[in-house]
């Protein structure tokens, strides 16, 4: 068997075009069916080659003055602000637009703006740059996505904001997670256990809820190494900083790290392969998934589906796996088509119904034809 993803990486060491290697090493009868889009291939241009500083690509003009851009800066924080909303509808086509015109600007804006305002587009620039990476994980472009995340943490350690640096690892270390880099993943994470190995953790919300993420990275990469008392040491943690973040927020309400960590109790699980206890878990959640209602982003609700179909697969049942990845195409319709884990999932369906002599029904042919177009 061929390793996708060592040889998506010597395509980024050679600059050769994303695919051109596994249509030659894999051939035309592979079972690999990564469909790249034009957008994706222009997202990956930005990435590995900055547009000159004399051409805007979002429409702000940013290499005037001081003044132009202290005017640009409400611009560049409503285009931010398109990026995020985009990223938790899962509508990664007008996402991709935004970060392919937006990031160039951004970064020529960040590289002559006075100090009254460079602070802030750090900030945003560095939000950008893991919207990035999260897409291109999600594609399968790992190169690209490792590119750029560690970009986010160089500009966020230029920032010298704490929660902002953390925030940077984690979104470097689930790249390398996902593209079976544990221990370099592990390695990036370690400030973030050095601190809560800490006795004095800040009182920081926006600190805390980074390092939630953190030990929620952690804990994954532990349920993948199969250390249950570890990944489960990480989930306890995580609940317990959820905890001291509403406290400092002096809010009642349940908060996105609340949401953040329930939701997560399920990815663990799938992770230790402990399909059972995922499925008791998701069922524990189903009615908080739907109390949260509006604040659970359609990202968020695919990311639980998905689990519940990573779970159901474990305990070897398929035809629920297809129900479940049928109700994320209902509600996230982007988060499937041509992203490398649903291909995985589809792949794991399809053997599961040959092993079981089942044969393929409407809504198989429904998820297929979704997922690979």
């Amino acid at each position: 068997m061929h390793d996708v993803r060592k040889l998506q990486r010597i395509e980024m060491a050679l600059d050769v075009r994303k695919g051109r290697l596994l249509d030659v090493v894999i051939g035309q009868t592979s079972t690999v069916r990564i469909s790249y889009r034009p957008s994706m291939d222009q997202l990956r241009g930005v990435v590995f080659a900055r547009p000159s500083s004399a051409v805007s690509t979002s429409g702000i003009e940013t290499n005037s003055s001081a003044r132009v851009v202290e005017h640009a800066l409400d611009k560049f924080k409503e285009l931010t602000s398109d990026a995020l909303t985009f990223a938790g509808l899962s509508s990664h086509e007008k996402l991709v637009d935004v970060l392919v015109r937006l990031i160039p600007d951004l970064e020529t804006a960040t590289s002559s703006a006075p100090d009254s305002v460079r602070r802030e587009l750090l900030k945003y620039l560095v939000n950008v740059y893991q919207v990035a990476s999260s897409v291109l994980t999600k594609a399968g472009d790992y190169g690209a996505a490792l590119l750029i995340a560690n970009r986010a943490i160089h500009v966020a350690e230029q920032g010298d904001e704490s929660y902002l640096i953390l925030e940077a690892r984690v979104c470097m270390a689930r790249a390398l997670f996902d593209s079976g880099d544990t221990v370099e993943a592990r390695y990036v994470l370690q400030p973030i256990r050095d601190q809560v190995n800490d006795a004095s953790i800040s009182a920081d919300p926006r600190l805390l809820s980074a390092m939630v993420s953190g030990v929620l990275a952690l804990g994954e990469l532990e349920a993948s190494d199969g250390q249950q008392q570890e990944a489960e040491r990480a989930l306890r943690i995580a609940i317990h900083l959820a905890r001291m973040s509403v406290e400092c927020r002096t809010v009642t309400d349940t908060t996105p790290d609340q949401i953040n960590v329930r939701l997560h109790a399920v990815t663990i699980y799938v992770g230790l392969g402990d399909g059972q206890r995922a499925l008791k878990e998701a069922g524990e959640k189903a009615a908080k998934v739907a109390e949260f209602g509006s604040r659970l982003s359609p990202a968020q609700h695919a990311r639980f589906l998905v689990d519940v179909a990573r779970a159901h697969l474990l305990t070897k049942e398929p035809v629920k796996a297809v129900d479940d990845l049928l109700m994320v195409a209902t509600r996230a319709p982007e988060e499937l088509p041509n992203r490398v884990l649903a291909l995985a999932l589809l792949e794991e369906i399809e053997n599961q119904y040959a092993a079981s002599r089942t044969p393929p029904n409407q809504q198989l042919v429904e998820l297929q034809r979704h997922i690979c177009g």
